[in-house]
């Protein structure tokens, strides 16, 4: 059931940094769980057709593992194959998932979570110990630096403040110490924070805090080609890499799925998009990513979904991400407003995007996308006007000491297909308009992440997104980046209002936090809003109950053949 708040996030520069993790698991209690046998599969013949949606992926997806999850692909994968303690619905909310029921107590510090009775695919019960083991997983020194350790950020013993003021990620011994994760029965799980965190449960919704059966320990290789998982499907044989992904509906789930089968077709060398239109029109796709020179044509031939998400026809709503350059505001010449208010108005988003026009980039006014609620806060030097940055930029140097030299700016962005060519166009604006001496840098993201934080790389590309859906997805674009404090605000923008005001967030109005941060971050330009990029998705008429969510997540066990 659902169950509300009493009181009302990841910033990425490129691809999550992504390794193996194990944590210490908290010791189950003895006591004997009460779980219905798993059914045998089977491999009769079904008395009608099965009922198989075909689905298109324009890559293959880096892991199943949620340990290890990378990509938009292996999330839809990991949601399909397993239940986390709860999950977002289509509505936005949260919904129950593995918890059956759950209680917020303390003034919103302490959660208590009662699980339904359950098992993995492989017959395995599921305990309460399985989710904390997850949860802690986040923090395991063993796991790569940014994966995922902020879904644990208000939970006791996760950030600790050494003696000298340093804030650093705890270890999972120290949030079981701190009592920040307690495993009270096989059946029931008690999480406590050091504040009321509005967010929690979004948080809880993530793919990569899925329980994990002993398989995925015993034999990590076998678990990675055939995961075993306690969700809606399961695996109906291993992963072909470079292929497919076939899934099937698993009948002891308490919500099976409304389809038998569901089959990800992979087409990583279908870079135009052909044959994956090619196999949509022949019907032996039901529902794909269409390429941008086909949305016109799609619509005409597909139609518009219900309020742009619900049902069949061409989705286009832009993803819920934003391509951006930041600013170290603690860094000079990048302390000064005006220079960095001149820099976000000399650039030419129009241009930026028919660079890349085959993702149907459009130029972005502001942070989060307007999909996503409320009105984007109207903000000049967000949109191209060579004159007031000329204005800027003058005002800015009529402040410099006469005999100072200019400084250059290095502007460093992470190698791979896309970037150098805005970082190029970028560079050109700054120097025709604005006069600056731009040099361009390219790195790889693991060193370009260290030249962030350690202040060598002072104006970097940063990109955001909603890392989790539904009413959260706007506030999670902000949270991270902006929070004070916060490890991934790499700008060093702080307020201390915008803190308050993120802690306050509503699910009941989602908008209002949104967009009250956004237009403060924006009035600091701290960070310069460049493209959103719409996510073109066709979903064929057979299909029925189908609804995408602001981030770009559906759900495969709602659908159903028409």
């Amino acid at each position: 059931m659902r169950r509300p708040l009493r009181r009302r996030t990841a910033v990425l520069l490129a691809t999550l940094l992504l390794a193996a993790c194990t944590a210490d698991t908290p010791a189950a209690p003895d006591a004997p769980l009460d779980v219905p046998a798993a059914p045998d599969p089977g491999t009769a013949v079904p008395d009608t057709p099965a009922a198989v949606v075909r689905v298109g992926l324009a890559r293959d997806p880096a892991t199943l593992d949620p340990r290890r999850l990378a990509d938009d692909e292996g999330a839809l994968v990991v949601q399909a194959l397993f239940d986390g303690l709860v999950d977002v619905g289509p509505d936005g909310g949260i919904v129950d998932a593995a918890a059956a029921d759950w209680t917020v107590e303390d003034d919103g510090r302490t959660y208590r979570f009662l699980l339904r009775e359950d098992r993995f695919h492989d017959g395995t019960p599921v305990r309460a110990a399985d989710h904390a083991a997850a949860l802690l997983a986040t923090l395991d020194p063993q796991r790569a630096p940014l994966f995922r350790q902020d879904l644990l950020t208000t939970i006791r013993g996760a950030r600790l403040v050494d003696d000298d003021g340093t804030v650093r990620w705890g270890l999972p011994a120290d949030v079981l110490a701190a009592g920040g994760v307690e495993v009270v029965g096989p059946r029931e799980l008690v999480l406590r924070l050091t504040r009321p965190d509005p967010l929690l449960l979004y948080r809880l919704a993530d793919p990569a805090l899925s329980p994990l059966p002993p398989l995925a320990t015993d034999d990590p290789q076998a678990f990675a080609l055939r995961p075993v998982g306690n969700g809606p499907f399961r695996m109906a044989g291993p992963r072909e890499p470079g292929a497919f992904i076939r899934l099937a509906a698993w009948e002891a789930h308490p919500r099976p799925a409304r389809i038998d089968e569901l089959v990800l077709q992979v087409y990583e060398d279908d870079v135009d998009g052909s044959a994956r239109w090619d196999d949509l029109l022949a019907e032996r796709l039901r529902i794909t990513g269409v390429p941008a020179q086909r949305r016109e044509e799609a619509r005409r031939r597909f139609g518009t979904p219900l309020d742009g998400r619900r049902g069949p026809g061409l989705h286009t709503l832009p993803s819920a991400a934003l391509y951006a350059y930041g600013m170290a505001v603690d860094v000079p010449p990048y302390d000064d407003v005006r220079l960095r208010r001149a820099i976000s108005a000399a650039i030419d988003r129009d241009a930026v995007a028919e660079l890349v026009a085959t993702a149907g980039a459009v130029p972005a006014t502001g942070i989060v996308p307007p999909h996503l609620g409320g009105d984007v806060p109207d903000c000049d030097h967000c949109r191209h006007d060579p004159d007031l940055a000329r204005a800027l930029i003058d005002d800015w140097r009529a402040d410099r000491p006469g005999d100072a030299a200019e400084p250059p700016l290095t502007l460093t962005y992470p190698r791979g297909a896309g970037h150098v060519g805005i970082a190029e166009r970028v560079a050109d604006d700054l120097e025709a308009t604005l006069g600056l001496d731009v040099r361009l840098q390219a790195r790889d993201f693991a060193t370009l992440v260290r030249a962030v934080e350690t202040r060598e790389a002072p104006l970097f590309r940063l990109g955001l997104r909603a890392v989790h859906g539904g009413a959260a997805a706007g506030v999670t674009m902000l949270d991270p980046a902006l929070r004070p404090g916060a490890a991934e605000n790499w700008t060093g923008w702080s307020e201390v209002e915008v803190g308050t005001l993120l802690d306050g967030w509503d699910p009941a109005r989602p908008d209002a936090t949104v967009r009250a941060v956004e237009r403060r971050a924006l009035d600091a330009a701290a960070l310069v809003p460049i493209l959103w990029t719409p996510a073109d998705l066709v979903v064929h008429p057979a299909i029925g109950g189908f609804h995408l969510d602001p981030t770009g997540r559906w759900w495969p066990e709602l659908v159903y053949l028409r």
